[in-house]
């Protein structure tokens, strides 16, 4: 994931993209919110990972049913956490409709956590198949990357005054 995000900042760096729109203090305290929100649920998903894991290696990767049939404490704080996570966001989303430039980049990051949780969902409740693993992965992958994006496409206003003087 480290990789990715250094990837994207050197992309921005490269095309120009680097701090491209000024926005207010207030908008990029609420996106590092975000981007600690989004790291604290995926190191919770990381401690869900290793402990399916774990059970799935003992029942020789099979009967995926009971991977998840005695809950570990982390899955229930990811499951409840989630819903932080969109709070969050979807909070973030309706504020940034004061910040028209980043507008659309909150909507696509609100479909990527309502994604992210409905493969959590298909996860828990479907017997964890196979292909929802990655996908959800994946998601949270896109989460963090779109949110650094945001972070990297941004100035605060604060900023650009200090470059002023």
């Amino acid at each position: 994931m480290l990789l990715t995000q250094l990837e994207l900042a050197l992309y921005m760096t490269v095309t120009g993209k680097l701090y491209r729109k000024t926005t207010g203090t207030k908008i990029r305290k609420i996106l590092l919110l975000l981007l600690v929100l989004i790291l604290i649920q995926s190191v919770l998903g990381t401690m869900v990972r290793m402990y399916v894991d774990e059970i799935s290696r003992t029942l020789h990767y099979e009967q995926r049913e009971a991977w998840l049939a005695d809950s570990p404490v982390a899955l229930l704080f990811h499951r409840s956490f989630s819903w932080l996570v969109l709070s969050a966001v979807l909070f973030a989303t309706w504020y940034s409709k004061r910040v028209p430039a980043i507008k659309k980049f909150m909507h696509r990051l609100t479909g990527i956590i309502l994604l992210s949780m409905t493969t959590g969902i298909v996860l828990y409740y479907l017997d964890m198949p196979a292909m929802a693993q990655p996908l959800h992965l994946l998601l949270a992958t896109l989460a963090v990357t779109q949110i650094i994006f945001l972070l990297l496409f941004t100035r605060n206003t604060t900023d650009l005054m200090n470059k002023v003087k």
